[in-house]
């Protein structure tokens, strides 16, 4: 798992952060579900403390 953060914008009461599909592919060609959970995880801590 390899998650790298692209972009983040904080507008009002929304947080939008892009990361990378690329590192974080399993091998059914479909995004890792530990990448997904983080990237989730991380948006609604920032929505919190943002």
């Amino acid at each position: 798992m390899q998650i790298c953060v692209v972009d983040v914008r904080v507008r009002d009461d929304s947080v939008t952060l892009r990361a990378l599909l690329a590192p974080n592919v399993n091998h059914s060609s479909t995004i890792f579900g530990g990448s997904a959970s983080a990237v989730a995880i991380l948006v609604a801590w920032s929505l919190g403390y943002v």
